[in-house]
């Protein structure tokens, strides 16, 4: 294809003639490098799904930045992974409310192994991350409540502080929690919901 030179126009604005103004290489935060799966999926993703800049560190001496980033969707959204067809089989997962309230937390029974590993992925996730984080209001992420870390989701707020949190997976609400310990939600955790709330019948 060949494009007559009187059909380009130059670019009067010197902060985005070049290209390399306008795009940056930039190394993401605490990855050092990409495997060939992960280049794979960067790949697929280039321009289609919107990522959210957080933090952008000028390296010194070179011409590279480093990048926090998340994804815009995802913050906020999980999956809800539970089937309601006759004959499924599901599994109480918290009761503590099935008497004052006739409510109780059920997941199906063949999620049961997933929902179980990924409780235990709460607490490796929460201990080995040191820094703390402040989660915008039903912003996803990680939460400490007696020693248990949980999947949770900020509901109330003192002085831009969350201090009451849905936990995701028993569901249940907290009571307000001062200074309670909170992280940044881990890439490598799951985000499908596998609890639901359901409310108990008695027949009598």
């Amino acid at each position: 294809m060949k494009i007559e030179w009187k059909t380009l126009k130059e670019i009067p604005d010197e902060k985005l003639k070049y290209a390399e103004v306008v795009t940056h290489p930039v190394w993401i935060d605490n990855v050092k490098s990409f495997t060939p799966r992960v280049n794979e999926y960067l790949e697929t993703i280039v321009d289609l799904h919107e990522f959210v800049l957080t933090t952008v560190i000028d390296m010194p001496s070179t011409h590279i930045r480093m990048v926090d980033m998340r994804h815009s969707i995802q913050q906020y959204m999980i999956d809800t992974n539970i089937s309601v067809s006759k004959g499924v089989e599901l599994v109480v997962s918290y009761a503590l409310h099935a008497f004052n309230e006739n409510k109780i937390s059920v997941i199906n029974k063949s999620n049961q192994a997933a929902y179980e590993k990924t409780t235990k992925d709460c607490q490796t996730y929460g201990q080995i991350d040191p820094n703390p984080y402040n989660p915008q209001k039903q912003e996803v992420c990680l939460v400490k409540v007696k020693d248990i870390w949980h999947r949770a989701a900020p509901v109330n707020f003192k002085y831009g502080k969350p201090v009451q949190f849905y936990l995701l997976d028993l569901p249940a609400f907290t009571d307000e929690i001062k200074d309670a310990p909170v992280r940044r939600y881990p890439p490598g955790l799951t985000r499908h919901l596998f609890a639901v709330e359901s409310i108990v019948e008695s027949k009598s």
